[in-house]
């Protein structure tokens, strides 16, 4: 991230500066992690718009971002940073290993039960490549299992040429 943001200080300084400052609110998010365990998911969404900005430095037109956010999910609490790990993921099993572009979508709504689902999109397949096991999503488990007390889903599954990751939160 630093090292776009240099290559773009000669080139677009305007737009040098706005990654400059998506990166520090990135930093600030990442060091508070201890003092909010949980944090709204309007603030989780804050930080990873920034987030996906300085991705899209990298990935350019190969990333195409989009967002599918429900007003009223806005307030609902979450542990902190569950959505960027989705996010982060997606990137790096969705885009990392391919020069296709491809859609990377975030979504949260409330169902007709009144959970929170959050769902992330990315083009790709599921694999089970003992390399490509990452510890991220058995953390969030943990994490989630610690807020939930076990109320919660997080799924991973593939469908239409990509991989969804649904996270269902609230009484089931």
């Amino acid at each position: 991230a630093i090292n776009n943001i240099r290559a773009l200080i000669i080139i677009q300084p305007d737009k040098a500066r706005d990654m400059l400052t998506s990166f520090a609110d990135i930093m600030r998010y990442q060091i508070n992690v201890d003092s909010e365990p949980m944090v709204s998911v309007e603030q989780e969404l804050t930080f990873v718009n920034d987030y996906v900005a300085l991705n899209l430095l990298q990935f350019q037109e190969r990333l195409h971002y989009e967002t599918h956010i429900e007003d009223t999910t806005l307030t609902r609490s979450i542990p902190r940073m569950s959505i960027q790990l989705l996010v982060e993921n997606a990137i790096k099993h969705g885009f990392s290993k391919t020069t296709t572009p491809g859609q990377l979508v975030v979504c949260s709504q409330l169902n007709a039960n009144n959970q929170l689902v959050i769902e992330v999109r990315n083009p790709g397949q599921l694999t089970t490549a003992k390399s490509d096991c990452g510890i991220g999503l058995d953390n969030l488990r943990k994490r989630l299992d610690m807020a939930y007390s076990g109320d919660y889903q997080l799924t991973l599954s593939e469908e239409n040429n990509g991989v969804s990751c649904r996270m269902v939160i609230g009484t089931l």
